[in-house]
């Protein structure tokens, strides 16, 4: 991939699965462009990689080699923050936005938030999807509230189902066998 093409895709969402887990950078071109912005407390991993893919187009290793895993008290179900957070990178970001005519996703940005709203509750998630249509009004969009609001473990179980099947049936495997060391006895 270019690096004028993946530096259009980065700023328009953090496009890096895990980035803040799995992301092997030289030492060179981490300090290059300043390493990670402590000050930022939900977003550094999209503002690191948006920094570094305007220095270099990234090399994918086709295979997995993290996990990530979300809990009820993990850092990223803090979608207020993280949304502020999100909102900090791209004021900070403005100039190359600018420059490059390329503006957040903010409907697929408030996607990928649902999840993770919906272990805060239903009306959380349901405001978390009207932000989405408000975005980018579609049809798809204006269906998904109802049904949010109306079976939120149904929604939850669906979304996950479908983040799941995105991943190659392969690397499913090879997970599953990591993580197999880790349950505790009785497997569960």
């Amino acid at each position: 991939m270019e690096t004028d093409e993946f530096l259009d895709d980065i700023l328009r969402i953090n496009c890096v699965p895990t980035s803040g887990q799995g992301l092997l950078v030289e030492r060179e071109l981490a300090r290059s462009v300043g390493g990670y912005d402590e000050t930022l407390r939900a977003a550094e991993d999209w503002d690191f990689c948006i920094r570094l893919a305007a220095q270099s187009a990234p090399h994918w290793i086709d295979e997995p080699l993290v996990a990530y895993r979300t809990g009820f008290a993990s850092m990223s179900t803090d979608t207020r923050q993280m949304e502020d957070e999100l909102r900090t990178v791209v004021d900070k970001h403005a100039d190359l936005y600018r420059r490059r005519g390329v503006a957040p996703d903010w409907k697929a940005i408030h996607e990928s938030l649902i999840a993770a709203d919906l272990l805060a509750g239903r009306w959380s998630a349901v405001r978390r999807a009207g932000r989405s249509v408000r975005a980018r009004p579609t049809v798809h969009g204006l269906t998904r509230i109802p049904l949010i609001a109306a079976a939120p473990r149904w929604f939850s179980h669906r979304s996950a189902a479908r983040r799941i099947s995105q991943v190659p049936e392969q690397w499913r495997r090879q997970a599953n066998d990591w993580l197999i060391d880790l349950l505790p006895a009785g497997g569960s």
